[in-house]
């Protein structure tokens, strides 16, 4: 089996979306205090008391993004804060010398990193970055996923895909006032594959009726706007030639990791979390009610 870049698998899935993956300066929030020259950003997919590995996103460096392996030269070891997502405050931690993978991903960079064993984390993912780094200018509320509201809202969106009667699985609900406007933006994820495992990984192959989804929804000129962040919707189960021929129908499962500013600019990003069934890996997304959803930072490693 050939192996391929985790980050052209994911640009590749978001574009399929209508999404535009960008690099490149941003600019800031009127009034927000120039940015530090380096802010990294990486990510502890699945925590656990002891050494784990975090996965190097990226940084913003010098005013642009900056992919992982890039990142990686500036980062021989250092403290970092952590946090996870709906929790209010942050743990220090330390971490070892950035470490490249030689095969089959050579460009990504992950960290080692130790959990203190007092760090309750609740299997949620923990976002690093810089230690006193003001990454909630605004509240993030983690909602209950039971709420009727929101789950009709997912229905509705997977009916418009194609999904007449659609096993509604949400994983997380997330409230923030992304941009600094006033109005809060709501974060739906939701997951659901009939073939499903305990493990965040989707199964091998999609069969009609799964689908992993993750949808923004948002207020702008008095109506509420729908913007899908990343996912695919499976209507059909492959044929027994469609599986003799190859051609599976592969899916994707997506969670939210993180709602932070980043960058220092005042705005908050999305970093979302991606798996399938031989890789995983993570992306952050920038989002605007002008430009809509842009990816600025995308690793991993898959085959």
């Amino acid at each position: 089996m050939s192996f391929r870049p985790h980050r052209a698998r994911l640009a590749s899935g978001l574009l399929g979306l209508g999404l535009l993956a960008l690099s490149g300066p941003v600019p800031p929030v009127a009034g927000a205090a120039p940015a530090p020259t380096f802010l990294p950003v990486a990510l502890i997919s699945s925590p656990a008391s002891g050494r784990v590995q975090a996965l190097l996103l990226g940084a913003w460096q010098a005013g642009r993004w900056q992919p992982g392996a890039g990142a990686g030269k500036n980062l021989p070891g250092r403290p970092w804060q952590a946090q996870a997502l709906g929790a209010p405050g942050t743990q220090r931690l330390n971490s070892g010398p950035a470490l490249t993978n030689e095969d089959p991903c050579p460009e990504t960079v992950f960290l080692d990193v130790t959990l203190p064993s007092r760090m309750e984390t609740q299997a949620r993912p923990l976002l690093l970055t810089s230690p006193g780094q003001r990454t909630r200018p605004r509240p993030v509320e983690a909602l209950p996923t039971s709420g009727t509201v929101y789950r009709e809202m997912m229905r509705a969106e997977l009916q418009r895909r194609g999904l007449k009667s659609p096993v509604v699985n949400l994983t997380s609900v997330v409230r923030a006032d992304l941009d600094g406007d006033g109005k809060q933006e709501v974060i739906l994820a939701a997951s659901h594959f009939r073939r499903g495992t305990d493990a965040f990984s989707p199964p091998p192959s999609a069969e009609a009726g799964d689908y992993s989804l993750v949808l923004l929804r948002w207020v702008g000129n008095g109506e509420a706007h729908t913007t899908a962040l990343a996912g695919k919707v499976y209507t059909k189960t492959p044929t027994q030639k469609d599986l003799e021929e190859g051609t599976m129908q592969v899916p994707t499962r997506y969670g939210l990791a993180g709602v932070a500013d980043l960058n220092a600019d005042g705005r908050m990003e999305v970093v979302l979390q991606d798996a399938y069934y031989e890789g995983d890996g993570a992306s952050v997304l920038e989002w605007s009610p002008q430009d809509g959803a842009k990816e600025r930072l995308s690793e991993g490693c898959g085959a």
